[in-house]
């Protein structure tokens, strides 16, 4: 909704107002102009513009079909005078909502959340640290705001000013402590993956299908007489991309300067200082300032040792704390398995599919879930949806398009 309802908002003048209704996006020039089309909510479907029809012609053709009353029995129910089949209604029946707590402590999927926020009790925005700022910097953005005449105008994002200052984040989500899961198993999943998985735990336990009562995996179990039956999708804008960018992102800070003890870092630079020399010796009161500077590290990082400076000491990239180890479970991470595993806790044994549709993702989710049961296909399906861009793997690479989004 940010992407669509910014552009909208920057066009506007004094004199003009943003209209109440369903907002269709018609289409993009070559000059990366976009327009958009309204369908009013209290009037029928109208043509705004010079862009023609509003919505797509799925939406216009159901928007005109009768409304049903047959029971969601998932299947398509013809009728017996030779009529066409009659449309399956599709009901919800358990749903369930985490909430980015970001550092507070408390249950992410806790019933009260949503209610609370509903009533005003409690906020899930809070500030961003300086160090996710600071990393926002680092990645050099350069805002392109466009003018309705065409124009454009470039503006680097420069100073901390310039950054997002708040967001809302995860806060804590132990799917072992909480649902039982297998210790083993919840390390092969990214977070975006893990909430996803508490989220359909969460709403089969709200649709009365699994007790819950406890992190006794078996009481997030589905009854077998529902398992053949009992359909999964998974939407997530950037599944596996937190694991991904996180553990790419671990292997290359080992590799950096800022990775290394200080005591390397001294004779690294001595070292380098040796290389460049005509006569590769160092002036006698470099040597003693280098002994200095060596002499104060090992004092403040409390090694003690007094090895002599020598060109012949080697520097590798190993990180103060040990060497990077790639994680095995790597693999397991980067794959979009989110909705197989759900499907492995809760016995789901019925169709199981993932999908990628941005900021429609659940949306598209959810009708494909319905195709699900009027085929036939399942009698009831889970529909999950996670993501953790604000996270602070990501959020240095994503922020800054939320920033951007005003000028798209």
């Amino acid at each position: 909704m940010l992407y669509i309802l910014f552009p909208i908002l920057d066009n506007l003048t004094t004199s003009q107002s943003l209209s109440v209704g369903t907002y269709f996006l018609n289409g993009i020039d070559s000059k990366w102009v976009r327009s958009y089309s309204r369908v009013p909510l209290d009037s029928e479907p109208e043509v705004v513009g010079k862009s023609g029809m509003l919505a797509p012609p799925i939406v216009l053709r159901l928007a005109k079909r009768d409304s049903v009353s047959t029971p969601a029995t998932g299947m398509l129910a013809a009728s017996g005078d030779g009529k066409a089949p009659t449309r399956v209604a599709c009901v919800i029946t358990g749903t369930s909502a985490g909430l980015p707590l970001g550092d507070d402590k408390g249950d992410v999927f806790n019933p009260s959340n949503l209610q609370a926020l509903v009533e005003g009790k409690m906020q899930c925005i809070r500030p961003i640290s300086g160090t996710l700022r600071a990393a926002m910097l680092d990645k050099n953005v350069v805002q392109l705001k466009k003018y309705p005449g065409g124009e454009t105008e470039r503006f680097p994002v420069s100073s901390d000013k310039d950054v997002i200052k708040v967001a809302a984040q995860l806060g804590t989500l132990d799917l072992n402590d909480s649902y039982g899961v297998p210790e083993g198993l919840a390390q092969t999943m990214d977070i975006a993956a893990q909430v996803a998985v508490a989220a359909g735990l969460e709403a089969l336990k709200s649709a009365g299908l699994v007790s819950g009562k406890s992190n006794d995996p078996k009481e997030w179990k589905l009854p077998e007489q529902y398992c053949d039956t009992t359909g999964v999708v998974y939407a997530s804008s950037f599944p596996a991309m937190d694991a991904a960018v996180g553990e790419v992102m671990r292997f290359l800070q080992s590799k950096t300067v800022g990775a290394q003890s200080a005591e390397r870092l001294v004779f690294t630079l001595r070292n380098r200082l040796l290389r460049v020399s005509p006569d590769r010796q160092l002036a006698d009161d470099d040597e003693a300032a280098f002994a200095r500077l060596l002499s104060r590290v090992r004092e403040v990082e409390g090694g003690g040792r007094s090895s002599p400076v020598s060109d012949d000491v080697s520097v590798s990239s190993t990180a103060s704390t040990g060497p990077y180890e790639f994680d095995r479970k790597f693999l397991f991470r980067v794959l979009v398995l989110g909705n197989a595993q759900l499907a492995q806790l809760a016995g789901c044994r019925g169709p199981n599919t993932q999908t990628n549709a941005a900021c429609a993702g659940t949306t598209q989710a959810i009708g494909m879930a319905q195709d699900m049961l009027i085929s036939g296909r399942a009698q009831r399906v889970v529909v999950v949806a996670g993501d953790n861009g604000s996270g602070g793997t990501l959020l240095p690479w994503l922020g800054e398009l939320l920033q951007l989004g005003q000028y798209y």
